[in-house]
């Protein structure tokens, strides 16, 4: 059964407007709690060392891996990034992961 386009507009128009209306408090609500929940970066932390070998590390977490048994979680960031402290936060505080 072909709808013509006044058909189409009736059922589009009202569809999209209840989504809409459902989805962007949400997302506001969501952006708002995620921006004031962020760790600022701390004046002096120092979670990465760029003077290290990145490859060389990875090679040696593989192959200890490998012989555990175990998967490799490569966490990499900045020192300046507020998400990337709160992941560091994250991963240290889980028992399961470390």
């Amino acid at each position: 059964m072909l709808y013509n386009l006044s058909e189409m507009k009736k059922i589009f128009y009202p569809v999209i407007i209840v989504t809409l209306l459902i989805c962007l408090p949400e997302k506001a609500y969501c952006q708002q709690q995620s921006a004031s929940s962020v760790s600022k970066p701390q004046a002096g932390v120092k979670l990465y060392d760029p003077s290290l070998d990145g490859m060389k590390q990875i090679k040696e977490a593989v192959s200890a891996a490998k012989s555990a048994g175990k998967h490799v979680l490569i966490q990499y960031g900045g020192n300046w990034c507020g998400w990337c402290i709160k992941f560091d936060a994250f991963c240290k505080a889980d028992t399961a992961i470390t």
